[in-house]
């Protein structure tokens, strides 16, 4: 008894992805990402001194702690904490 393959047209499916995959490389040209920064970009890079200050504040902070000059004021403390409370109470 003879089985013959049901609808078996001699081509290998798989074949035919990978020879499609290889089209692709073929006529694909290799692109690559580009980005561009403005102008104005550039220059507010080169004009942060938000965080140049922050860095100068915090160290001079860690400084005063490791030496032990760092001194907590008490009452402005205090002082927001009433505040934040009350607009807490008034739901702002």
């Amino acid at each position: 008894m003879k089985i013959n393959p049901f609808h078996s047209s001699g081509m290998n499916p798989y074949q035919n992805q990978t020879e499609k995959q290889r089209q692709v490389e073929r006529t694909s040209v290799t692109r690559r990402d580009e980005v561009q920064i403005s102008t104005q970009a550039k220059e507010l890079q080169k004009t942060n001194n938000f965080q140049n200050e922050r860095a100068d504040k915090i160290e001079r902070l860690k400084n005063q702690v490791q030496n032990g000059t760092y001194k907590v004021d008490a009452h402005k403390v205090a002082s927001s904490l009433v505040d934040y409370y009350k607009k807490l109470s008034k739901g702002e």
